[in-house]
């Protein structure tokens, strides 16, 4: 709807975040730049979530990168 709200976290836990709406910023629109996120390959499951959650933060194209761990990144 083109409304995007600011937020005042009070707490954050591994389940769930609360806080309360501190400003409404009804003209709220898409960044004029496309955004790029380039990961590298995950489980397919876990792919399709990093794919909604980067669309829903207003990522345009998301590419896939074939990688190897450094040693102690694991």
């Amino acid at each position: 709807s083109g409304l995007a709200l600011e937020v005042q976290l009070d707490s954050i836990s591994p389940r769930k975040a609360e806080g309360f709406i501190v400003a409404e910023h009804p003209e709220y629109n898409e960044l004029p730049q496309n955004l790029i996120l380039v990961c590298g390959m995950i489980q397919p499951g876990k792919m399709d979530w990093l794919v909604e959650k980067a669309v829903e933060l207003g990522v345009h194209h998301v590419h896939t990168i074939h990688s190897k761990s450094k040693p102690g990144w694991d």
